[in-house]
Parts: C-alpha cells; structure tokens; sequence
C-alpha cells in the first residue's frame, strides 16, 4: 500500500503528470527525483496502467524511470508505483502487481508461485541498474582504511572487535589505529545491500563468514537502523563505527555541513585496495555471467562472476521480475514499452546523477533482447 503522507504534492508537476504519478510519492520525507534524459526513440506508449512495487529504497530511481517515461508518452501510459518491504516480490505471485523491482532473487518457493500465477509461464529477473554496496566508516585520524575480505567478514560476525588489532594493522601499515572498540550499524530492513555482502562474504571468506549469512536480512552483529539512510548517520555520527550502504543511497551532498564526510573501505583481495566507484562496479558488470547458466532470458547474475581485476565485487543489482507470458495483451505491451525505457541508453546516461549505475552495452542488449521477448 502507498504511505499516508499530509504534505502536498509539489506544484510543480503539472496535473496530467501528478495523475500519470499516482503511487509515486512513496514516503513523506522522500523528495522528488530528478527526470531523466528522455530519448529520442519513439514508443508506443501503450494505453492502460502498469504496476509496479519494490522497496522504498528504490523509490527515487523509480520516481526518475517513470517520470520520464510520462513525460515522453504525453501520459498516455500509466505506471504506479507502489512500495513493499519484500520488494513486491509477494505481490506479484500473488497477481497483484504487474512487476517487481527487487534486488533479490525470487525464492524456490516463489518461483513456484509465480510460475502458477504466470499461466504455468517462467518468472523472469531482467537487470536494468545496480549500485555498488560502500563499506563506510568513521574513525577519526584515519582518512583510508584497506580490508581483506576476511577481515571484514570477522569484523561484521563479531570476530574482530577493536581497532587496533593486530590483524587490521597489518593490512593497513603506516595508519596509526586506536584501541577503540568496533561499533557496527545495518539496516532492520531486507535490503539488496545485506544480500550482496552476506553472498560475497560467504563465498571470499567462508571460514569465517556463515554460506547461511546470504539472505536479505542482515545475520551479522551489530545494532540495526530502520533506513540506509539512518545507517549512514549512525555511522558519521561518531567515530570508531562501520556499516554498508549502497553508494546510490548515500546522498552525501545532502548531509549536514558540519557532519562529516563517510570514509570508504578499499577491499583488498589481494591485488590493491578496490574502492566504489562508478567505473569499477561497470568493470564488474562487464563481466556478469548467469545463473544457472548463459542461455535463456532468466537474467539472474552470478555473484561470484563479478570479481576481477579493477572491478568492484559488491554491487547490488536491480532486477524487473515479470512473467515471461501469460498475462493480458495490454498489460504485457506497457511492460514491454516500459522496460525497454528504462534499458534506452539516452535514459540509462542519467543514471549516474541518481547514484546507479548505467548496464553496460553487452548486458544492457542482452537484457533488451529479453525484454523483447515477452509475450
């Protein structure tokens, strides 16, 4: 269901566009998110209403996607937006959305369901944006911190819990560490940012980190925060803390003047510090693979494909999950012309300014080809 908000909507949006919006503004506090680019394809710009839910987390790139998308049909099409905590993941296999935005995967279970509820059909997860997972800390008098997997993987389980151990100090020589104790914050929420980390921590570290901790909901220690937002706070806050947030939710150009700046982990695996950057999550992107194999048009990403030389190993990616047929014509074209939007490489372009990351060619094509192929 859509929050209850009291603040009105902002005039500036006119009022075909507010209609086309409906089910856009998703939280009180939320502000509105800039339009991207609008391409110069043309669409068809099916009549008829397209619904779509994921998690609050990804409501401002939503707000971008579907603004945009008003703005070039002339608001011919209708997409609503609307959140859930499960990303709609229980909405869609249920029949009640049209489309879910998730950074998970659809369980074993709820590819069964979906499968019923797509008339004995295949699910599919179609990549469209990701945004790599930033391990930020606060520690006053240490502007760079280095880690290996390992490390932070006995950091987040509760393994390490000073600053100035000795195995933190020797992957960082030459930083002066303070006898400070480890404050951990996460986020109370499934998010796509626990997933991420859990699987890459699971699979670079599995001796110290549990195959188990790989779910959307955070199974390390730590105390928890409602928002990614409130995550990154509690980090900046004081010093002598770390946590993980997806760098698209950061919004550092928004935090207060006279709160500090996040510092960033480099992950070491053994070849130089590797930092969140825009250009290294494309590098890993560029080298997705997919499970369980490359063929097909279920599009999920292997995890364990995206390490590689200049390529930032945690990324949280974000999937369209549709049916691949089996429901009605109108409903099936407006997804179809939606999706094939989002994945235009005029609106991918803008992505950065939203904090996403834009697919690469290949797997942007690859991806264009299953959306195509919908029926």
């Amino acid at each position: 269901m859509i929050p209850r908000c009291t603040r009105p909507l902002r005039r500036a949006l006119t009022a075909p566009l507010a209609v086309a919006l409906l089910g856009v503004l998703v939280a009180c506090d939320s502000q509105p998110a800039p339009v991207l680019p609008t391409p110069s394809s043309v669409y068809a710009c099916p009549p008829g209403q397209l619904q779509v839910e994921g998690a609050g987390s990804e409501a401002a790139m939503m707000n971008s996607y579907i603004a945009s998308y008003a703005e070039t049909c002339r608001n011919a099409s209708t997409v609503v937006w609307t959140t859930s905590a499960d990303s709609g993941r229980t909405s869609f296999v249920n029949g009640l959305v049209n489309v879910a935005t998730s950074e998970s995967w659809l369980s074993n279970d709820e590819v069964a369901a979906a499968q019923r509820r797509c008339q004995q059909n295949p699910a599919w997860h179609l990549p469209t944006t990701a945004s790599p997972v930033a391990i930020v800390f606060r520690l006053d008098g240490v502007e760079q911190l280095t880690l290996s997997p390992e490390t932070l993987a006995m950091i987040f389980s509760g393994q390490l819990n000073r600053w100035n151990d000795a195995r933190i100090a020797r992957e960082n020589p030459g930083v002066t560490l303070p006898a400070q104790a480890i404050q951990v914050y996460y986020q109370n929420q499934p998010s796509g940012a626990s997933e991420a980390l859990g699987r890459y921590l699971a699979r670079t570290a599995p001796l110290k980190w549990s195959p188990r901790n790989t779910t959307p909901n955070w199974r390390g220690q730590g105390q928890g925060r409602d928002r990614p937002e409130d995550v990154a706070s509690s980090v900046a806050a004081r010093s002598g803390t770390i946590g993980f947030v997806e760098t698209a939710q950061l919004g550092d150009a928004n935090r207060p003047s006279g709160e500090p700046q996040l510092g960033r982990v480099g992950i070491d695996e053994g070849q130089g510090p590797l930092l969140p950057t825009q250009e290294a999550a494309s590098k890993a992107l560029q080298q997705a693979r997919f499970l369980p194999d490359d063929q097909g048009n279920d599009l999920r990403i292997d995890p364990a494909s995206l390490s590689g030389e200049g390529a930032y190993p945690v990324v949280a990616v974000t999937y369209q999950i549709v049916c691949s047929q089996g429901l009605p014509v109108e409903v099936t074209s407006l997804t179809r012309d939606f999706l094939g939007f989002m994945l235009n490489p005029q609106t991918q372009s803008g992505l950065p300014a939203i904090g996403r990351v834009p697919l690469p060619d290949e797997l942007r094509q690859r991806t264009t080809e299953a959306v195509a192929a919908i029926r």
